[in-house]
């Protein structure tokens, strides 16, 4: 917990309460300690931390054009603004930055109901769609660039040339494909569109297939390829991919990709593992490397991204193992997992779902196309929960409690919700299911 608070006081240090965000200038957007400081205001009822997380995303998003903002009248958002008070902004957009932002702003919808948080997301969601999608490829493309700059962005939107438009960069990348399924997900949950959800399935299980290595079972590449991966064995693709495959098995069942997941895991540990430093690499380390690929670099962010799925797929498979792994990985990079400040944020993050004693479970039986089973699994992720596991019960894999819920499935799908050592009554109405999460949450932090 000392850790913790320790980063998020290095955020609350940083706050510009003049114009809000961190830091001074250049000012970057910092979504991670965003959805820190929500999650801490969860745990500690710090009302101060709501508002600077939410006076920052309203600074970059601004709808009423009161004040330069980092978001465009088009949709998305550019990478960072030169000055303090978010002008000038450098009109690069990054795919994996607007993802990011994608999921701060859905977790403020989450937690507060207010329509604008909404708005900012669709406007995210759109302009990937429209611009950052290839959808005879089926991935994402990386980024979007700056020039021609200020002489094309400050013309309004349904003015501007489409032959003048900045260049898209048509490569796709698996790390960024990965954490942009991951924000697609929660925004189709969310947001209630099942296409936006269904693409990001279609993108992650394409990655599992044209993504590796060719000589790889297992591991994915750096680049997507036409049927494969190219350059480096990267962490980050490894890491957020099994996220990404944790996060749609929770929203469209199959079982095989929490398998998946523990695969690039168990893969991970074996082959990139630092035994003297206790964490992974951020790739794999050949004998008689030379340069970049020789040194040892431990990156934070990832390892701390592994350690949270590996939090979450011991739940999910009741495997302690992984649970251990985790903690294991954690402690490892205590050590100096301060000196990052506020970019500790994904770090802290982990360390929250550690502690937490009591994580909220939803069960859902029936299948999950149904209409049914797909309305309370949109219930499930209709509040902010940091801590959550959403399972789906198999009769076979998962009898005790497939018979508990069974009694309830009138219409094909009933759920109910584990904390503190018990189980909620079942129920097939998403209403009730989202009222006794509420009532779960409260507990989810006690005693930390």
């Amino acid at each position: 917990v000392e850790t913790v608070a320790s980063v998020v006081d290095a955020a609350m240090h940083d706050f510009d309460f003049r114009y809000d965000g961190f830091g001074r200038e250049p000012k970057f957007p910092h979504p991670a300690t965003i959805e820190l400081l929500l999650a801490e205001h969860l745990r500690t009822g710090e009302g101060r931390l709501r508002d600077a997380a939410l006076m920052s995303l309203e600074a970059m998003w601004d709808p009423g054009g009161k004040q330069p903002r980092l978001a465009d009248e088009g949709g998305g958002f550019f990478r960072y603004a030169a000055h303090r008070d978010w002008s000038d902004p450098r009109y690069e957009k990054l795919l994996e930055d607007n993802a990011q932002l994608l999921s701060v702003y859905l977790s403020a919808f989450q937690l507060t109901g207010e329509g604008q948080w909404a708005a900012a997301a669709r406007s995210i969601v759109g302009y990937i769609r429209s611009t950052l999608t290839d959808t005879r490829r089926r991935f994402f493309r990386s980024s979007q660039a700056a020039v021609p700059g200020a002489e094309y962005y400050t013309i309004a939107p349904a003015e501007r040339p489409t032959d003048e438009a900045p260049e898209v960069d048509e490569s796709g990348y698996v790390a960024g494909n990965a954490v942009t399924c991951s924000a697609f997900v929660k925004a189709g949950l969310v947001l209630g569109d099942d296409a936006v959800l269904e693409f990001a399935a279609v993108v992650v299980d394409g990655l599992l297939r044209g993504a590796r290595v060719p000589g790889d079972d297992i591991l994915l590449g750096h680049r997507i390829e036409p049927g494969h991966g190219s350059g480096p064995i990267l962490l980050a693709s490894q890491v957020y991919a099994a996220r990404a495959l944790v996060d749609v098995y929770e929203a469209l069942g199959g079982h095989n990709r929490l398998e998946a997941a523990a695969a690039l895991l168990d893969e991970v540990h074996a082959r990139m593992m630092d035994p003297v430093r206790e964490a992974y690499t951020d790739t794999i380390i050949e004998v008689g490397a030379e340069g970049y690929l020789s040194q040892a670099i431990h990156p934070l962010a990832e390892n701390s991204v592994a350690a949270e799925t590996l939090l979450r797929l011991a739940t999910l498979l009741d495997a302690p193992a992984y649970q251990t792994r985790a903690h294991a990985l954690l402690r490892a990079l205590a050590g100096n997992a301060l000196d990052y400040g506020i970019v500790a944020a994904p770090y802290a993050l982990a360390v929250l779902r550690s502690l937490a004693r009591n994580p909220v479970m939803v069960q859902i039986a029936g299948n999950p196309s149904t209409p049914a089973a797909r309305a309370l699994t949109r219930a499930a992720h209709a509040l902010f929960v940091p801590v959550r596991a959403v399972k789906y019960v198999d009769p076979e894999r998962d009898r005790a409690a497939y018979r508990a819920l069974s009694e309830s499935m009138a219409n094909g799908s009933a759920a109910r919700v584990g904390f503190a050592g018990s189980f909620s009554q079942p129920t097939s109405d998403p209403d009730t299911l989202v009222s006794i999460i509420a009532r779960a949450a409260t507990a989810m932090f006690a005693g930390i």
